[in-house]
């Protein structure tokens, strides 16, 4: 399973809830509080927005939110056939969520119609994560109504065509989506450079999109993705093909070669490290502390024998 993590300065929990009241078919699923190496709590939340999930956390960290990163909101009627009109519904939908994340946010892209969109916008919201707002304007259909999506710029501009291939060899069954190309004519962009291409990871759609303009911004760690893995040899799997910057490896964190972070975990960590044991608990991420690439039979040891102490 691939999912979205997202980093915060803080407020993690209260930017899941946010958005779980604002966002259809979404839902907290769990969260935490678990004390940090420091004297600094940290808070942990997963959640749903659409259907999509999410993992976060609040506190520790050191990286800023940027729209590296970013999230589209496809309001598209197919996502509205139980209504009694799926465009006006969708349209209405729009309406309601961008004037919410545009209160205190702030706005990227101004909000209007564009060659690729009737009805598009990018803001940033308050707690510092950017939203794509689209309706229509591209084909196919969108498949999920939210798509992460990693915009290459800088040193990285000119490789999402490469991560595209990268990724999608990792993955089992991935699937590729839709291809689009700047043409000759694409004023400030370089020609076949990507404008847009989405595909899956896993069962995750995702989009990368590519910007030779001068943004002040790079991937960075404040937005990752976890992989979760079933055994030591996935873990391995993950490991061995996308790391590439070791100073980068701690606690099962790694960075790719285009500066993308990645969580490649298993998938029973969140348990161990949530364990109502506060010495499991703190058994648990003392091991993890040490580790770059995750030991599942260290960190379950780690478990076992604070319980047995």
């Amino acid at each position: 399973m691939l999912i979205p993590h997202i980093w915060y300065e803080s407020r993690a929990i209260q930017a899941a809830e946010w958005y779980c009241s604002l966002i259809p078919n979404s839902r907290i699923i769990s969260k935490a509080i678990i004390p940090g190496p420091s004297a600094d709590d940290i808070e942990q939340v997963s959640f749903e927005l659409w259907g999509q999930r999410f993992e976060a956390m609040g506190g520790g960290g050191k990286a800023m939110l940027n729209p590296s990163i970013s999230f589209i909101l496809h309001f598209d009627s197919n996502f509205f056939q139980n209504t009694k009109d799926p465009a006006k519904a969708a349209r209405k939908k729009f309406d309601e969520l961008w004037n919410e994340f545009v209160k205190e946010g702030k706005v990227m892209v101004e909000l209007g119609e564009y060659d690729f969109s009737p009805h598009y916008g990018w803001v940033e919201d308050i707690f510092g994560v950017s939203w794509q707002f689209l309706i229509g304007g591209s084909e196919p259909a969108p498949k999920a109504p939210i798509t992460p999506a990693m915009l290459f710029v800088g040193e990285q501009c000119g490789r999402a065509e490469e991560a595209r291939d990268v990724y999608r060899t990792l993955f089992p069954a991935s699937q590729e989506g839709g291809l689009i190309k700047y043409p000759e004519t694409e004023e400030y962009e370089r020609p076949g450079n990507i404008k847009f291409s989405d595909f899956t990871l896993s069962s995750t759609w995702i989009s990368v999109m590519e910007s030779g303009l001068n943004h002040q911004f790079a991937f960075n760690e404040s937005l990752s993705f976890i992989v979760l893995c079933k055994d030591q040899k996935e873990i391995d799997h993950f490991w061995n093909r996308l790391s590439a910057v070791p100073e980068a490896e701690q606690s099962g964190w790694l960075k790719d070669r285009f500066g993308v972070s990645w969580q490649i975990i298993p998938e029973r960590l969140k348990e161990l490290l949530t364990a109502k044991d506060e010495k499991k608990r703190n058994a648990v991420i003392n091991a993890l502390l040490t580790m770059k690439k995750c030991d599942i039979d260290v960190l379950q040891n780690a478990y076992t024998n604070a319980a047995d102490d």
